[in-house]
């Protein structure tokens, strides 16, 4: 439970302002504010535990004084006030165990975070002994007001004692769990930054390619191609930084790239687009579509004679994004194969490495991805 709990606030990115109030609010909860209720009594000192007298007697108090009795706002009041410290000071230890960990790393987190939870269960225990007298102790029924009882699981048996224990080991529980959850996110980042970083050269070297084919049958179409490569260039290692980019960036840097390839492949590379246009501000995989389209072009278009199309497809099935790239050929081509590289790195950063298909098709081959919108 405190798991999922901890997935949850990790899901709303630790310690935002979201995450801060549902620590908040479990703190709260703790103190079960729905179990209150107040039942008026006539008070008569012969009802009282005798020892209670005598120690009244002992420390000169007049039981008959309203004044030495807490009201019902008052105790309502504290135990308000005493949830919201509570809550207030979870809050501070998960902003205390962020920073040490993203300043010196988990393992100076996790002290810190010991250290804090001792330092605040020791105040809040503080809080409750000046929030409620000594004398309430003779009374197993409820809690004692002017004019009755606040009735209440919280005032049994020292209850609200064992509400902070609990509250320390939820803490404890919650914020061990997100340094956890956070080390791998950190792990996942660092991963997923290596393999983009992989995209740049992949792209740069295929993208020489095509100039040094096209320096041989058209030098001044190639320094015309090498002027819109060095434009691409530096969109692709502006690309790369990021996990993900918008369906239609990706559609503009593929059209680019594409106005190289009809500069050297002419009539023979033909190009469909079928992508509804409210699609086209969702995020996919960064570099994912050049990965396809690239494949098609070298797999699928030049070593045809007469050259083929290529169709990019791409359509939503509830939170999923399917992305097609067709191409007239069969998945390879003799001579050209490459490494596969890139397609690997490609299904590593999918959810699930089957969400890449590559399948024949009725007159080609297709190749599609499938994305989470997350």
């Amino acid at each position: 439970m405190n798991y999922r709990f901890a997935t949850i606030l990790h899901k709303s990115h630790g310690t935002s302002w979201k995450a801060l109030a549902l620590r908040l609010v479990a703190a709260l909860a703790l103190f079960a504010p729905w179990d209150y209720r107040f039942e008026a009594v006539s008070f008569r000192l012969e009802d009282l535990d005798p020892a209670l007298l005598q120690a009244a007697q002992a420390q000169g108090w007049n039981l008959l004084d309203p004044a030495l009795w807490p009201t019902v706002t008052s105790t309502l009041g504290r135990l308000g006030l005493l949830a919201l410290i509570s809550g207030a000071l979870w809050c501070g230890v998960a902003l205390l165990r962020r920073f040490v960990q993203r300043r010196f790393g988990a393992g100076w987190a996790f002290l810190a975070l010991l250290a804090a939870l001792l330092g605040t269960f020791a105040v809040s225990l503080v809080i409750v002994e000046r929030s409620f007298p000594d004398f309430t102790n003779y009374f197993r029924v409820g809690y004692p007001v002017w004019g009755g009882w606040i009735h209440s699981s919280l005032f049994l048996g020292g209850a609200i004692r064992f509400r902070h224990t609990i509250l320390l080991l939820l803490t404890l529980a919650t914020e061990g769990a997100l340094l956890g959850l956070e080390a791998q996110r950190v792990l996942r980042e660092a991963r997923e930054a290596a393999l983009r970083s992989k995209l740049a050269p992949h792209f740069l070297f295929n993208a020489l390619n095509t100039v040094h084919a096209q320096i041989e049958t058209d030098p001044r179409g190639a320094q015309a191609t090498t002027e819109r490569l060095a434009g691409l260039f530096r969109q692709v290692l502006e690309a790369t930084g990021e996990p993900t980019a918008t369906l239609g960036r990706e559609l503009a840097f593929v059209e680019d790239y594409l106005g190289i390839e009809q500069a050297r492949l002419g009539e023979r590379l033909k190009v469909k687009v079928e992508i509804p246009e409210e699609l086209l501000n969702r995020d996919i995989p960064v570099l994912a579509l050049q990965v396809l389209v690239e494949n098609a072009v070298k797999h699928g278009v030049t070593p045809r004679e007469t050259g083929g199309e290529i169709r990019i497809i791409a359509r939503e099935e509830g939170h999923r994004l399917i992305i097609a790239v067709e191409d007239p050929g069969n998945g390879f081509s003799a001579g050209t194969n490459g490494s596969g590289t890139a397609l690997a790195n490609l299904r590593s950063r999918l959810a699930n490495p089957k969400d890449l298909v590559m399948e024949q098709i009725p007159g080609g081959h297709r190749a599609t991805f499938t994305w989470s919108q997350r």
